[in-house]
C-alpha cells in the first residue's frame, strides 16, 4: 500500500498475521535482501523469532529478538498461527519499536534509511514456503488503546510512554502530572490521553452507570468495549 502526502512522522502500524517463516536457500541469502529505502524492516526466521534490521552507523545488523526489552526470553511464533504485530516509527528521531501480541520486544531501533521523512508505504513479502495471511490492518497516529503491555510494571502502558515521552525509561513517573491538569500519568495512560496537553483530559463515565448483561470470555477486558483499567486489570472470572 502506498500513502500519498501522508506527512505523518509518528505512525503506528498494527495488524494481525499468520506468518510464513523465511527459509534461506543458501549461505549467501541467510537473511533477506535489505531494502535500503525502508525505515523499519523485519521478518520471522525459521525458528519462529522476529529478526529486525537495525542500522547502526554505516553497519547493517540483523538482530534476532530471542528476548523482550526486559531481557525475558520470548516464546517463538508458531507458523500459521494468528499473531498481532505493532510497529511504532518515529521519523524525526530515526527510531522505531516493535511489539508482538502486545509485548514490547525492542525500542530505540535505528531506521534503515534515515533520509525518509514520513510514512509512505506499507509492504509485505512472503518469503517462506507456507503462505502468510494478514487481517485487521490499522495505521494510526496515536497508540492503540488496547496495547496494554507494561514490561517495567510502572503502571503506565509501554506504547503510551513511547508515544508521549519517547521511551519507556524516561524520567516521567506514574504519579507525576507534567501538564498540571490535575490528572497524573497513571490516569492519563489508562485513558489514552495526552499527558503534555492540559486540554486533553481523561474522559470518565458519569454516575449512575449500567453495564448491560452480555457474554464475555474469561480474562482481562482492558481496552474492550470501552473499558480501561487503572493498576490491576478488570477481569471476567467464573463464579
Amino acid at each position: 500500500n502506498l500513502f500519498v502526502d501522508a506527512a505523518a512522522t509518528n505512525v503506528w502500524t498494527d495488524f494481525f498475521t499468520r506468518p510464513g517463516f523465511y527459509v534461506p536457500t543458501g549461505a549467501s541469502d541467510f537473511n533477506p535482501v535489505l531494502d535500503t529505502n525502508s525505515t523499519a524492516m523485519f521478518y520471522v526466521n525459521s525458528n519462529g523469532y522476529i529478526v529486525v534490521g537495525d542500522l547502526q552507523g554505516a553497519q547493517t545488523n540483523w538482530l534476532i529478538l530471542t528476548n523482550s526489552v526486559s531481557s525475558a526470553p520470548v516464546t517463538p511464533l508458531t507458523e500459521g498461527a494468528w499473531t498481532r504485530i505493532s510497529v511504532y516509527t518515529r521519523y524525526g528521531q530515526d527510531k522505531w519499536a516493535i511489539f508482538v501480541n502486545g509485548l514490547l520486544l525492542r525500542e530505540g531501533l535505528t531506521n534503515v534509511n534515515r533520509a525518509v521523512a514520513d510514512y509512505s508505504k506499507f509492504q509485505v513479502y512472503n518469503g517462506g514456503i507456507v503462505t502468510a495471511f494478514m487481517d485487521q490492518v490499522s495505521i494510526v497516529a496515536r497508540p492503540p488503546s488496547d496495547l496494554s503491555g507494561d514490561y517495567d510494571t510502572d503502571e503506565m502502558r509501554d506504547a503510551w510512554e513511547l508515544y508521549y515521552f519517547g521511551s519507556t525509561t524516561s524520567t516521567n513517573a506514574a504519579a507525576q502530572d507534567p501538564d498540571n491538569d490535575g490528572y497524573v500519568n497513571l490516569e492519563e495512560s489508562a485513558a489514552n490521553s495526552d499527558p503534555l496537553d492540559a486540554s486533553s483530559k481523561p474522559s470518565w463515565v458519569g454516575l449512575p452507570y449500567t453495564e448491560v448483561f452480555d457474554y464475555r470470555a474469561n480474562g482481562s477486558i482492558h481496552g474492550s468495549n470501552g473499558w480501561t483499567s487503572v493498576g490491576t486489570n478488570i477481569l471476567v472470572q467464573p463464579d
